[in-house]
């Protein structure tokens, strides 16, 4: 999987996969069950959906702590919710004649 480039702004990357198993710094934050750091990657900009090499397992794969589950599936969410409200612009300005249909989508409570 290719992962973005999410700077540490020290010189680092929250997504790097530099080890051989293309395993992130989230990815082990979640073996150790620390759910403060994986608190605090998922803040940074950390990818919760960045499989280890060859798509083998996402953070949630590997999860097994309530409480970083439900972290990450809350990290997931929100990524899903800012790309889908991304597009809103996007497609108000570029789907003519469908404006009450976009409105209806875009005012769903999942994109509030």
């Amino acid at each position: 999987s290719s992962g973005s480039t999410q700077s540490t702004g020290g010189g680092g990357n929250y997504n790097s996969q530099s080890d051989w198993r293309g395993a992130t710094p989230l990815h082990y934050a979640v073996l150790n069950d620390d759910d403060r750091m994986v608190q605090t990657l998922l803040a940074a900009g950390a990818d919760p959906t960045l499989s280890t090499q060859h798509g083998q397992a996402t953070p949630r794969d590997l999860a097994v702590d309530k409480e970083i589950i439900r972290l990450l599936d809350k990290a997931e969410q929100d990524r899903k919710r800012k790309r889908i409200l991304g597009l809103g612009p996007f497609l108000k300005q570029n789907v003519v004649g469908q404006t009450l249909p976009l409105d209806t989508i875009l005012s769903h409570p999942f994109h509030q």
